[in-house]
């Protein structure tokens, strides 16, 4: 293969079992690598998932992919499997087309991202072909918040009024009608929730599994928030629990046609502090007329700050847990920045933070 670089999927897995069965015949490689999972990190930070298959769907790789394998004249039952060495080459062949395509679209897109690029891993781009640097480019460091929220009220289908029995009725009358199973001590709850909602106090409820104590509390409080009566604040026990609950909300929403919005809160400490990041990007790259220290960072924590910044371009709220699992278990440098980037009273204060998330 000469000096060509090696193209992989988590090439850093591959390679080293290349450069082992090597070393057996007297070949040692020392060929640049292009690894299409890395790539796939900086070109979709919002995708959950980077496996080579879940890639290919995301792209649509499997009609380019079949052709191939069909030009080939390589067996037809191979077309849609993975982890074959015959349909792995060409999928990453395909890959590595597509998300250098997406990367050079995002970086033309976004000239903070561009200029963060190109002073960071200037010999990337440059082996990529990806459009260069330009005066317009300076990164910024503001604060302010991008993202998109809505925040309007919904019209909704439910109770106009929060009376404990018409809640419970209305809630009977849906679980018949999309053939649910009924639980009285459900329909007790519910009743429960709706009075105390009503009438003020606390009620402690306890009740055994399989009664449905999600839906018990959260279609009364469906009911008082989508009716304009008062905003619902519901504590959970932990943040896997707060996920569930979101979940909930919009199989509520899709069972029952009804349009409620909800907004996850977790501790400060889970989400990224605009501020911290955008003041270690600009010493990083030499924004702001500040010098660059991008040359004391190694390889791998200039490529954490990239995927960082990548990411923090897509994400609505903010969280450091969105930013995938790969990334920080593979790179110590990303988990580090995770922890460091990490929101905390006092070091990153609300008039210091405007658009905080």
């Amino acid at each position: 293969v000469g000096d060509v670089p090696l193209v992989a999927h988590n090439a850093e897995f591959d390679v080293a079992f290349l450069r082992s069965a090597g070393e057996r015949v007297g070949w040692h490689p020392e060929n640049p690598t292009l690894c299409t999972l890395e790539l796939a990190m900086l070109a979709c930070p919002e995708l959950p998932r980077h496996r080579l298959e879940d890639l290919a769907e995301h792209f649509e790789l499997g009609p380019v992919v079949g052709k191939w394998l069909l030009e080939a004249g390589l067996d037809e039952a191979l077309f849609g499997t993975f982890h074959n060495a015959a349909t792995d080459v060409l999928y990453v062949v395909a890959l590595l087309n597509s998300v250098t395509n997406r990367l050079r679209q995002r970086i033309a897109d976004h000239g903070e991202f561009r200029a963060a690029a190109w002073r960071l891993l200037p010999e990337l781009c440059q082996r990529l072909g990806l459009p260069a640097e330009s005066h317009a480019d300076s990164p910024s460091t503001s604060c302010a918040d991008t993202t998109a929220r809505d925040g309007a009220p919904c019209p909704t289908r439910i109770p106009a009024e929060l009376d404990p029995d018409e809640v419970s009725k209305w809630f009977a009358q849906q679980v018949a009608l999309h053939d649910l199973k009924p639980r009285e001590a459900q329909y007790e709850m519910v009743r429960r929730v709706s009075q105390c909602l009503t009438e003020g106090g606390i009620a402690a409820i306890e009740a055994p599994t399989g009664t449905g104590k999600t839906f018990g509390y959260l279609a009364p409080c469906a009911v008082a928030a989508g009716s304009g009566i008062r905003p619902i604040f519901v504590s959970t026990h932990t943040r896997l629990l707060q996920d569930q609950l979101a979940a909930d909300l919009m199989h509520l929403n899709t069972l029952w046609g009804l349009s409620l919005s909800g907004q996850i809160l977790k501790g400060l400490q889970n989400y990224l502090c605009r501020s911290e990041f955008n003041t270690l990007l600009a010493q990083a790259i030499g924004a702001d007329g500040l010098p660059a220290s991008g040359g004391t960072l190694t390889p791998q924590q200039r490529y954490a700050l990239l995927c960082l910044l990548s990411w923090q371009a897509t994400t609505r709220e903010g969280l450091l847990e969105e930013v995938s699992f790969w990334l920080r278990e593979r790179f110590p440098a990303a988990k580090a920045l995770c922890s460091q980037l990490a929101a905390e009273w006092g070091r990153c204060p609300e008039e210091r933070c405007p658009g905080c998330y």
